[in-house]
């Protein structure tokens, strides 16, 4: 298995990895909120009835 011996190229390797878990996580908000604004407008176009 490869393990970088250069403690730098280790850092690099490290905050790379943090910000590609950064972008995953603002990307998974994002869908979330597109999500919510969905289901607002739906309830726009179908409202319930009242009995």
């Amino acid at each position: 298995m490869f393990y970088p011996k250069n403690k730098q190229e280790q850092q690099k390797i490290a905050d790379t990895l943090t910000s590609l878990d950064t972008l995953i996580q603002e990307q998974s908000n994002k869908i979330e909120q597109l999500k919510s604004h969905k289901r607002g407008l739906m309830q726009g176009l179908f409202p319930k009835m009242k009995n």
